[in-house]
């Protein structure tokens, strides 16, 4: 992903440059521009996602349901160290 978002990024702005000066030059429809504006939007939403991590820290990603462990009441938080 490290690649992908300035990819989307600078790609998106070259790509709405380019359809911009076509579609002023009545050249090429200007459809093509929505698609920039995607891109555009979609990396800027991305890249709020990333985030970098200090040596020796840990996140843990969940995507469904909660982090769970069964086997009694002691219960080490994420943010204790061992």
């Amino acid at each position: 992903m490290l690649l992908v978002n300035p990819a989307l990024l600078f790609g998106g702005s070259a790509l709405l440059l380019h359809e911009l000066v076509l579609s002023a030059r009545n050249l090429q429809p200007p459809w093509l521009i929505g698609i920039a504006i995607a891109c555009q939007t979609l990396a800027i939403i991305l890249l709020c996602g990333q985030f970098t991590l200090q040596p020796n820290e840990a996140r843990v990603f969940i995507l469904f349901g909660a982090l769970s462990r069964r086997g009694g009441p002691e219960r080490i938080l994420l943010s204790q160290s061992l």
